[in-house]
């Protein structure tokens, strides 16, 4: 299954994501590499890369040819111009990433109907899957994962699917060790959330070990928050979110500032101070609504997503009390962007893919932030059937 971020704000469909819900309780072999193509190769495919995006190739088969969804992890080493494909595995979806160098990452998602987590060594060039260290024996997925140190990294996702229902029990799992071993993090109530019913699709963390891990259910809201590097968290939905969204779909963290992505009369909500207050940050009139958000600076955020029906990035320098529209150089169609991530304040990527991906339609966009100025550049698109999901940035 594909994300279900962009099927939630407009009605047309990205992706629907949460994997893992096929209901095959047994755990899956490893992944099997059915490529190592590259869509565009790099001159030096080798060069250290400071860009990477995952997302999902889909073969929509025919009359007489199931259709398949493979998963896809890319490398860059120029942010995004172009991209190196260095792992397909066939019946999989990825959907996060996070490296906490130019060497060590990690990338989450399903594989086979289970969730996966695959760790990279060599700047993503190879990639080891590490499923067999969850200590987790029924169905879950994973959507997103942050990479606190070369040792320390947070995955959250969701539990086994409750019967009846498209929800599930939000899940966090975190390493100490690089991922020799994965521990379940309980996960609180009490502070307006339902973590039985929510499945968690961001997570963000700072340097000094504070964040957010945040989520949605088909009625349910959860916003959680530590201050000890994951280990343990609080339950603060009730007044992260306000009384007006319906949906969270993204969180960013920078020193003390949160900020967090909905769906309702407010698009952003913004905290000056670690997570303890809380304010509308972004109420304008979209025709759908932003998708991805990052924290490049101290109140500087940009925000990404959808309206009218073309992609959208908004920037504010002042903490949220205003945004400024930034265009895109060219004609990029009806597509979306669902994630955004930045190496410095002014070296940022955002990624996503062409709307409802109509056959023959280009399939993924990546855009590259200006140095100066406000006009974004388009990187290589992938064609096809190509939705892009994440992307991690480091300088």
């Amino acid at each position: 299954m594909w994300r279900i971020v962009l099927s939630a704000i407009v009605a047309v469909s990205v992706g629907c994501g949460g994997g893992g819900g096929s209901g095959n309780d047994n755990q899956s072999p490893e992944p099997t590499i059915t490529s190592a193509a590259t869509a565009t190769p790099q001159a030096t495919p080798g060069t250290r890369a400071n860009a990477w995006s995952v997302g999902a190739r889909t073969d929509p088969g025919g009359p007489d040819e199931p259709g398949r969804i493979d998963g896809i992890i890319l490398r860059s080493s120029d942010a995004g111009a172009h991209w190196t494909q260095t792992l397909s595995v066939e019946s999989a979806d990825f959907e996060g990433v996070s490296f906490a160098d130019a060497a060590r990452g990690w990338v989450v998602g399903f594989s086979g109907g289970a969730g996966e987590l695959l760790r990279s060594d060599d700047g993503g060039l190879t990639w080891v899957s590490q499923r067999a260290a969850v200590p987790i024996t029924d169905t879950f997925s994973l959507q997103a994962v942050q990479a606190l140190s070369r040792d320390t990294v947070v995955a959250v996702g969701a539990g086994k699917p409750l019967p009846g229902t498209p929800d599930a029990p939000g899940l966090i799992l975190r390493t100490e060790n690089a991922g020799a071993t994965w521990s379940v993090v309980p996960i609180p109530t009490g502070g307006g959330g339902d973590a039985t019913r929510t499945r968690l699709a961001s997570v963000c963390l700072t340097p000094d070990g504070a964040g957010l891990a945040v989520g949605s259910g088909t009625s349910t809201r959860l916003v959680v928050r530590t201050s000890d590097e994951g280990r343990s968290w609080t339950d603060i939905t009730a007044r992260a979110v306000g009384s007006t969204a319906s949906e969270v779909f993204d969180v960013a963290c920078h020193e003390d500032e949160f900020w967090v992505a909905t769906v309702g009369g407010t698009f952003v909500r913004y905290s000056p101070d670690g997570g303890e207050t809380w304010r509308d940050a972004l109420s304008v009139a979209l025709d759908a609504g932003i998708v991805g958000i990052s924290a490049p600076a101290r109140g500087v955020a940009v925000a990404v997503g959808v309206d009218r029906n073309q992609p959208l990035i908004l920037r504010t320098e002042d903490a949220g009390v205003t945004w400024t529209r930034q265009p895109i150089d060219g004609d990029a169609g009806e597509r979306a962007l669902v994630d955004v991530s930045f190496a410095s304040p002014n070296d940022g990527t955002a990624v996503g893919s062409a709307i409802g991906l109509p056959p023959g339609a280009p399939g993924s966009l990546t855009v590259l932030a200006p140095a100066t100025g406000a006009l974004w550049t388009r990187g290589e698109s992938l064609d096809g059937f190509v939705s892009l999901h994440a992307v991690a940035r480091i300088p």
